[in-house]
This record gives structure tokens, sequence and C-alpha cells, in this order.
């Protein structure tokens, strides 16, 4: 399971003291910097940075064996340790500061996107969004954008054709711009690759 959803500090010694000589516990964990959208979930009662991992799996005495940080969910596995870990706080606590500041950000980031999407919205722009996903429910939720101003809603997931958003059934993407503003709902990455595959509006938020 996803160790936002637990206990994961409990979850951790629990399978520290489970595992045989040498054994193995993998975990995956949501990590913040790729799902900003957990700030606005109540169910994901724990929200991390890799440092925040790590650290807590030193305290449980466990050793990083391999890692996949790639997407918005990140793997971990770890090898119980019979030599005592020093200093995962003392790490972490140093780590603060920019961890603090990279959160601010990225509230200030959804912040200033929100406001421009209600300013393109009171302007009577029509707007396309990109991405049938959990963004697009928090931007459409928050801003209240008008059914009749949203040009379209478009993933290139075929599972999710047909669907309906807001009233508006989700379609691939168009060969040309059918907007005066593209919203790019992904995290970092899928917002890289759609600006390299797809082709967009002048306006790309």
């Amino acid at each position: 399971g996803i160790l936002n959803r637990l206990a994961p500090g409990k979850l951790l010694r629990e399978a520290t003291s489970l595992l045989r000589a040498g054994g193995l516990v993998s975990v995956s964990v949501a990590i913040l910097s790729e799902a900003p959208f957990q700030l606005y979930f109540a169910d994901d009662y724990y929200l991390f940075f890799r440092e925040h991992v790590l650290a807590m799996a030193a305290t449980a005495g466990l050793t990083l064996v391999d890692q996949d940080e790639a997407g918005s969910i990140w793997r971990y596995l770890f090898r119980g340790s019979d030599v005592p870990i020093d200093g995962p706080q003392a790490s972490l606590l140093r780590a603060a500061p920019a961890l603090q500041a990279t959160v601010r950000q990225q509230v200030a980031d959804w912040q200033a996107l929100i406001a421009r999407l209600r300013a393109l919205r009171d302007a009577g722009e029509r707007v396309a969004f990109y991405g049938a996903g959990t963004t697009l429910m928090i931007l459409l939720s928050q801003t209240e954008f008008p059914q009749g101003q949203v040009a379209g809603i478009y993933d290139d997931n075929p599972c999710k054709h047909g669907e309906e958003w807001w009233g508006v059934s989700v379609s691939p993407p168009p060969a040309q711009p059918r907007a005066d503003t593209a919203v790019l709902c992904a995290g970092p990455g899928g917002v890289r690759v759609m600006r390299q595959r797809l082709s967009l509006p002048r306006n790309v938020l």
C-alpha cells in the first residue's frame, strides 16, 4: 500500500520487527513535490518529501537498498540493519527550511493559478483543459468555471474518453487548438510531455 495512507512510523517499526536477518521491506510513497494536489485531500494523512521517508526508515533500523523515483508514486526498498543508524532526525532538521520553502512555493503557485483561471472566467474566455484527473477536479471546483466557457476537456488515455466532467465529455487532444487558453492539468513531468507533444493555443497555463 501507499505509505501516506497508514501510520508510517508504526508500520515501518513493525515491519522491521518481523524481518529475518537481511530481510527486505518495500514501500510506496506519494511524494509531495510531484503530487501537490495532496494539499487538498484529507484522506492522505501524511505528506512526504524524500528526506522524511529516509529519516523514518533509518529511525526504524532500515537501510536503503534501491529506489524508483519516477512519477508521483515513488518506491523504496529497505533492508533491516543491526548497525545503529545515527542522525536521521538531525538530517531532517537540517533539510526542514528548504522543505518548508518548497511547500510555501507550491501553495503560492496553486493560488496564483486559481486566481488566473478566475480572471479568465470573469473575462469570458474559452479555456481547454488537458488531463482529466485530480488536478482538473481541483481547478474546476475551486474556480466554478462555467460549462459554456470550457472549450474542451482532453486526455490521451482512451479509457477516459466519453467520461463527463462538468457536463463536458472527455475526448482525445485535437490536432488544432480550439480555445483561447489551455490549462495543462498534470504534474511537472506530465506538463513537460504535453508541451512537447501537443498542438496548444498561444496561451498556456
